[in-house]
């Protein structure tokens, strides 16, 4: 949102914000109103950024694939200081030219650039055709405020057409062009936009909304977060969801705090099993407020029911495998570029790792990788395959479907319980005094705090990008972006093989014996 001519006026990525959070469109209108409140430029998220960056090539790659078969019309900005695109887009639609990029509109009190306007003919109609409006997204399914942008332009179009287009579409990130019905969301939309100016029109400064839990806050994330911890919200609770806080609250448990001290034994439409959960985890968090190693306890019988926890362990072999991958999401269809696994080779710690630079390569690094593990397997099928979530069996079955190879030796492991998830082997087993249950939360249990560039999986993938746009060499051996990608993989397979040997201590503690599942 920003004041043209003294009158404030919106986007439609406004109205996107809105549906997302009303909290963080209070704060843009702040920012808007009060500029000296929010001096500066706020940092942007990395991961956020390279995003923005993505989608700007998604739209530039689909623009040029449409130069090749149409006339294109390319509206150049003036960034609203003035009305020279607005002109040259009522122009170009005039004129029926075939396709408009980054058509200006306004109507009322919005404006906004449309991706790509599409004539199609329509015999009858004030100019003989109408336009469908187009959008790229890098996602690969559409989300519902996508429609809600893709109406907006619509109802801006209206009065250059003399008719609302019937027609939108959105190419999504895997290249395919997924068409829409105006109506079928155009009246929700006009739902949403009119809640959207009553709550500007309303706006009060000294009103804030509450932010919503589980809710994207976009660049005003830190600022929810800031109100969660000042009113010592239970959304802080590691596993506790959007609805559980809302039934706690109706009972009178507000904060973190009464969560952790409550004597009530149930709480009304919540499994008491469920109740004690977030109960205890709330009372353990608390306790470990500033703790290193935060506590921790091993679940009862009664929290633990039906889950097998610990013995879900199997026993140790020499011979086992710690895995984790890394992931490019921003590639078409994605690239899994980086399998790393720790294991002991003549009785030390050793680290194999196979790469996908590109897309070309990943399909010789899945099969080089699986044909490795198999190979061990069926020379030891006491060896397991250790990871943390379920994302690596997921993406090798993924991987598996997508080059249609290596169907017999995955399904073989699976079938064979090879692959050994050690977050469902937490989850079931423990209470850990962390915010969260993630593979860095874990560790402080068992090891130091990491050093080095790469310390998330976001950083891994912005790095990946930034080696991509400027590469300092091939390999990762010539390579220190692709050095440090590796070094923060193979701390995650060795973090992973240090779990296993910890929980392993604490099954044989607790006495508990291997259940195959």
């Amino acid at each position: 949102m920003l004041r043209r001519n003294g009158q404030l006026t919106f986007s439609p990525t406004d109205l996107n914000v809105f549906f997302e959070s009303p909290f963080a469109s209070y704060m843009d209108r702040r920012a808007c109103d009060e500029p000296s409140a929010f001096p500066g430029e706020r940092e942007r998220d990395p991961q956020l950024a390279l995003a923005a960056e993505m989608g700007d090539a998604h739209e530039a790659a689909f623009l040029a694939r449409t130069q090749q078969t149409h006339d294109v019309c390319v509206i150049a900005r003036d960034t609203f200081k003035g009305d020279a695109s607005f002109v040259a887009t009522e122009a170009a639609i005039r004129a029926g030219r075939a396709v408009i990029f980054q058509a200006a509109l306004r109507h009322e009190r919005f404006f906004g650039y449309a991706d790509f306007l599409f004539r199609v003919e329509q015999p009858g109609s004030t100019l003989g055709w109408t336009y469908q409006v187009v959008d790229t997204k890098l996602a690969r399914k559409p989300k519902p405020y996508f429609l809600l942008q893709l109406c907006a332009y619509a109802e801006m179009l209206a009065p250059l057409l003399g008719h609302r287009p019937t027609a939108l579409a959105i190419v999504t990130g895997d290249g395919a062009l997924r068409p829409f019905h105006t109506d079928e969301f155009f009246y929700y939309y006009r739902s949403v936009k009119d809640a959207f100016l009553e709550a500007q029109d309303q706006h009060d400064a000294k009103v804030q909304p509450y932010p919503e839990v589980g809710v994207d806050h976009g660049h005003w994330a830190d600022e929810a977060e800031a109100w969660f911890e000042s009113v010592d919200h239970p959304c802080r609770v590691a596993g506790i969801s959007k609805l559980q806080t809302r039934r706690l609250a109706k009972h009178g448990i507000e904060t973190f705090q009464q969560l952790a001290e409550t004597t009530v034994p149930r709480v009304p439409r919540m499994a008491q099993r469920t109740f004690a959960r977030l109960r205890g985890q709330a009372r353990l968090q608390r306790a470990s407020n500033g703790k290193r190693p935060p506590l921790w306890e091993l679940l009862t019988d009664e929290e633990r029911g039906d889950k097998l926890g610990l013995a879900l362990l199997p026993p140790a072999s020499k011979n086992d495998l710690f895995f984790d991958m890394e992931g490019y999401p921003f590639e078409e269809g994605g690239l899994e570029y980086l399998f790393g696994v720790t294991h002991e080779e003549r009785g030390a710690r050793t680290f194999t790792d196979f790469w996908a630079y590109d897309k070309q390569k990943e399909r010789r690094a899945f099969e080089d990788f699986v044909d490795w593990v198999y190979a061990r397997w069926r020379k030891d099928e006491s060896l397991h395959v250790f990871h943390y979530a379920p994302y690596e069996p997921s993406a090798l079955k993924r991987l598996m479907g997508t080059y249609g190879t290596r169907e017999h030796e995955i399904d073989s492991m699976l079938r064979g319980g090879v692959f050994v998830d050690l977050y469902r082997v937490v989850r079931q087993a423990l209470r850990v005094g962390e915010p969260r249950y993630s593979l860095k939360n874990i560790e402080t249990l068992y090891r130091k705090p990491r050093d080095g560039d790469v310390a998330t999986a976001g950083d891994s993938i912005v790095e990946f990008a930034r080696w991509r746009e400027a590469p300092d060499g091939a390999t990762w051996e010539q390579s220190k972006v692709l050095g440090g990608i590796r070094a923060y993989n193979r701390d995650d397979c060795d973090s992973t093989c240090e779990l296993a040997a910890w929980l392993r201590d604490r099954q044989r503690e607790a006495k508990v014996a291997y259940v195959a599942s």
